[in-house]
């Protein structure tokens, strides 16, 4: 079994929270496409969160995206979600993960004295005690912050998907390092909306 610090040694260990792998997977099921989705906030949300998905890779810059268990099990429940996020690997599966009960204890204060929710006290609870973690990846940077009096590690970000995709540097017509499975491919035709034309 690896470990994140032997993984950062050449990456940058990038956090992916609940609400982004939720994202991802509701992008990338190959049914999906931002044209046909009639709230443009969330339909740029989500082409932002699939550019990270299919760009952000340790050849191409770098960062190895981690989730955790909890987040890529509940997407992976809501079906066509194995390839997109069945693949990301979880803090979990390292082996120098912190122990379940620091995490569990160190979310439940999040939770109880600073008001963060529970996925994202939990992902924080992570990332505070895994020093390799390096950035985090979320819908809302903000539901990190809710009454917390202490900052963040000086190692650590907070970042939306539209702050990662400018990161990314994506070039015109660039195509993604992670492979898309035919059967997906199949459904979008020959000009997949991930890629950008402009």
């Amino acid at each position: 079994m690896s470990s994140l610090a032997e993984e950062k040694s050449s990456s940058s260990v990038v956090l992916v929270d609940a609400s982004v792998v939720r994202d991802i997977a509701a992008a990338l099921n190959g049914i999906w496409r931002p044209a046909d989705e009639e709230d443009a906030a969330r339909a740029r949300r989500l082409v932002a969160v699939a550019r990270l998905r299919l760009y952000a890779s340790r050849d191409r810059n770098g960062w190895l995206l981690v989730t955790t268990d909890a987040a890529r099990e509940a997407a992976m429940r809501r079906g066509d979600a194995d390839w997109s996020v069945g693949y990301l690997p979880t803090i979990e599966s390292f082996s120098d993960a912190p122990p379940p009960a620091e995490v569990a204890s160190l979310a439940r204060l999040f939770r109880e004295e600073e008001g963060i929710e529970a996925e994202s006290a939990f992902a924080l609870a992570h990332a505070i005690l895994n020093d390799n973690i390096e950035i985090v990846v979320t819908d809302d940077p903000g539901r990190y912050k809710h009454l917390r009096r202490h900052d963040l590690p000086p190692r650590l970000e907070l970042l939306d998907p539209f702050a990662v995709e400018e990161r990314l540097e994506i070039l015109p017509g660039e195509k993604p390092g992670v492979t898309v499975p035919e059967g997906v491919l199949s459904l979008l035709g020959d000009d997949p909306w991930w890629i950008p034309n402009e």
